[in-house]
C-alpha cells in the first residue's frame, strides 16, 4: 500500500510544515513530481488519513471484541439482521479509499512504493472489485471470496511495520529498489503507510465477518425443493 522512503532531517523540504507531521523526501530513493511542500493540501490528507487508520483499528477491534461474546453477536444480528450488505458496502468504500490513498501516494505525491507495498496493492486492489461485484448483484456472500485478501494484507502490513520500527527483524532483503524498513512519514510521531494499511485490512476484516455473523443461516439462503402436492 503505502511506500517507503528515506527519513532524513536535512532532506525536510523547507516549504514543509514544521508540525507534528513528520513527512520526509530523501531524493536517493524518491523523486516527486513536485516537491512535497507543493503538493496542494498534503498535510491535510495525510493527516485524515491517519486519523481515519486510529478510528478504523478502534472500530474494528470493537467489532472483533463483540464477535468474541454470545451477547455481542447478537446484538450484531439485532442491529445488521436483514441488513448484511450495509457491512459489506463499509468494507468495500474502505478498500476504495485504500486504493485511492495508495495511488495519492505514489502518483499525486510520487513516493516510489517497496516491494512490500506492492505486496499489499495485491492484496487491496482486488477487495474492491470482488466486493463491488457483491454489492452489483446483492450477493452477500461476496465476503467469503474476499476475506483472505485483507488476512493476508493485514499480515504482510503488520510485518512491514515492524521492520520498520525493528529494520533488524527483516526476514528477506527488500530487493535492490527502494527500502521497505524506511519510513517516510510518521503522522503524529507513530502513524505510517504500512500502519494506514494494516488498519484498512484489520477494518475490511472486521466487517466481512461481521458479514458471516449477521447472514441468516446457509439453508435459509437456498430454495427449498418443490414438493409434489396431493
Amino acid at each position: 500500500m503505502g511506500p517507503s522512503v528515506g527519513q532524513s532531517h536535512a532532506s525536510l523540504p523547507p516549504t514543509t510544515p514544521q508540525t507534528h507531521l513528520a513527512a520526509f523526501t530523501d531524493p536517493s530513493v524518491c523523486t516527486p513530481r513536485t516537491p512535497i511542500g507543493r503538493v496542494a493540501f498534503y498535510t491535510l490528507i495525510v493527516e485524515l488519513f491517519a486519523v481515519a487508520a486510529l478510528l478504523g483499528t478502534a472500530a474494528a477491534i470493537g467489532l472483533l471484541l463483540a464477535h468474541g461474546s454470545p451477547a455481542g453477536r447478537a446484538w450484531l444480528r439485532d442491529k445488521l439482521g436483514g441488513r448484511e450488505l450495509h457491512p459489506l458496502g463499509w468494507a468495500w468504500f474502505v478498500a476504495l479509499v485504500a486504493m485511492a490513498g495508495s495511488l495519492y501516494f505514489s502518483d499525486v505525491v510520487g513516493f516510489v512504493p517497496c516491494m512490500l507495498c506492492w505486496y499489499q496493492r495485491i492484496a487491496m486492489y482486488p477487495i474492491v472489485f470482488v466486493l463491488g461485484v457483491g454489492l452489483l448483484y446483492r450477493d452477500a456472500t461476496a465476503w467469503r471470496y474476499a476475506l483472505p485478501l485483507p488476512l493476508v494484507g493485514f499480515v504482510i502490513s503488520i510485518y512491514h511495520v515492524f521492520i520498520q520500527f525493528r529494520p533488524g527483524l527483516e526476514i528477506v532483503q527488500c530487493g535492490t529498489g527502494v527500502s521497505c524498513s524506511a519510513r517516510n512519514l510518521a503522522v503524529f510521531g507513530f502513524v505510517s503507510i504500512p500502519m494506514m494499511a494494516a488498519a484498512a485490512f484489520l477494518l475490511i476484516a472486521a466487517l466481512l465477518i461481521t458479514v458471516r455473523t449477521v447472514q441468516p443461516p446457509r439453508a435459509s439462503l437456498t430454495p427449498s425443493p418443490m414438493r409434489p402436492s396431493g
